[in-house]
């Protein structure tokens, strides 16, 4: 067998000196010492025992009697008291700022109204994209019966009344009105607090004509040949960005509606007027449908 170089067994000897090489290793080192001096002798220096070092003695005791260790916990002490009360100030603050933020935001909603809704901030509309006419029938009386999905859970953000296309005043009447329906995605808030009114499916009641019953007292004739008429020339839907989906325009022939429909309709009627819920066999088709009347 090839004698094995001296450097390679002095790599290997603080291995073997502290046993953690192999067994193959430690025979290889075993079999080249006897024939080695200059390898003994080394192995003999790294087990030769070091001198002991002593470290001279550490002055802890400060000229006013404290000892630095107690200085330190002092300081740290210190500031952590620090700490923790810039930690109560930045919740403190944080929380102060969100509670004004939405009192302004409340605040602003309440004098602008719709307005600022429509706002790409605010505007949490379903788009219209997200919508879609799922009935659409016109009832005995010709106003229109319509039902709405939305892909996401909403409250009613708008709807029902005849407005005029061309800056006629409500109070004149006009043959080409327009009625426009519009969603807001449910909020958090309303998620937790609101479910029960929160849906995806709507329907509803729009007019096909409004005659509007004045008292003299305004300085309008209650009814008669000057009665103020409004009629529907064009339905729609109005989402986010103030993107349109038609629902009917005028000329378009839709169904009439069928019996379990105007059934329905009367019903609410009388629960809108009355305030009594009279027990009607309802298709539960329309069991998670909110019906909503002008």
């Amino acid at each position: 067998m090839n004698k094995i170089p001296c450097d390679i067994i002095k790599d290997l000897l603080p291995l073997y000196k502290d046993h953690v090489c192999s067994e193959k290793t430690m025979e290889l080192v075993e079999n080249h010492l006897p024939e080695c001096e200059s390898c003994r002798e080394y192995l003999e220096a790294m087990e030769a025992e070091l001198p002991p070092v002593t470290l001279p003695p550490c002055s802890t005791e400060q000229s006013d009697g404290h000892t630095s260790a107690s200085l330190a916990l002092e300081d740290i002490e210190v500031f952590q008291k620090i700490a923790q009360k810039l930690n109560w100030m930045k919740v403190t603050i944080s929380f102060f700022a969100v509670i004004i933020t939405i009192m302004v935001i409340s605040l602003i909603n309440t004098i602008s109204g719709e307005y600022i809704t429509k706002l790409p901030i605010f505007d949490k509309r379903v788009a219209a994209k997200d919508v879609s006419v799922t009935e659409l029938y016109q009832l005995k009386n010709g106003d229109f019966y319509i039902t709405l999905e939305s892909d996401f859970p909403c409250d009613i953000l708008s709807y029902g009344s005849i407005s005029s296309p061309d800056g006629k005043s409500y109070m004149e009447s006009y043959d080409n009105g327009q009625s426009r329906l519009s969603f807001e995605k449910t909020s958090i808030w309303g998620k937790f607090f609101l479910n029960h009114l929160s849906y995806k499916s709507f329907s509803f009641v729009i007019p096909y004509q409004e005659i509007l019953n004045l008292d003299e007292t305004d300085g309008y004739q209650s009814q008669g040949s000057s009665a103020i008429v409004h009629t529907t020339a064009l339905i729609y839907y109005e989402g986010k960005g103030n993107e349109q989906l038609t629902i009917w325009k005028e000329g378009q022939k839709i169904a009439a509606a069928p019996e379990m429909i105007e059934q329905r309709v009367l019903h609410q009627q009388r629960r809108q007027e009355t305030g009594i819920d009279e027990q009607q066999e309802i298709s539960s088709k329309y069991a998670d449908n909110i019906l909503v009347l002008y």
